[in-house]
């Protein structure tokens, strides 16, 4: 009992001080965001960052209501088994492999139900949604690229500033908690 008590008392002091070497790092942390406030190329950055992450959201907007609209205008098409039909053979396209008998009677059935413009507005309505998924995604790219400057500027700054030691201390720090832990279990 007497073993246990003086670990957890090792215990207690160390968590102690992992929380004064904490304490003292959020305290320097929010000294250096105050100070960098005032810096003309983090302001800079950080405007940069945030138009980009704006662009980033509308673009995801317009990717997600692309893609809604795309599940409800593509059903009468769908529906229309003719249609699909010569969509499938990719009737029109050079990868279409019937024969000239087949290729002619097609042909008289897309002239029917206007396959040809059909084919022109469907193609569309599935390649848009891709499309500005993509631009969606590299915006959101660009949107982290913009941030991690931002971080970059606020890093060197934290640095500067003198973080690098208090973070030694706080790693020492959270071993000693972790071994003092093992200890109590022990």
């Amino acid at each position: 009992q007497a073993r246990l008590n003086e670990a957890e008392a090792q215990k207690h002091k160390r968590s102690q001080d992992l929380a004064q070497v904490l304490e003292a790092l959020d305290k320097l942390r929010r000294r250096t965001a105050d100070r960098i406030k005032d810096d003309p190329a983090w302001q800079a950055a950080e405007t940069a960052a945030e138009g980009v992450r704006k662009v980033a959201a509308n673009a995801d907007k317009k990717a997600s209501l692309s893609e809604k609209d795309l599940e409800e205008k593509r059903r009468p098409y769908e529906n229309d088994p003719l249609f699909m039909y010569l969509w499938k053979k990719k009737h029109g396209d050079a990868a279409d492999k019937s024969s000239n008998l087949v290729r002619y009677l097609d042909g008289m059935v897309a002239r029917l139900i206007d396959y040809a413009s059909a084919r022109i507005n469907y193609a569309m309505l599935c390649e848009i949604p891709v499309r500005l998924r993509e631009h969606a995604n590299e915006k959101q790219r660009d949107a982290e690229a913009s941030q991690d400057r931002v971080v970059t500027l606020e890093r060197k700054a934290l640095v500067g500033d003198g973080i690098e030691p208090i973070e030694a201390q706080a790693a020492t720090a959270t071993a000693s908690v972790e071994s003092a832990a093992e200890a109590v279990t022990k």
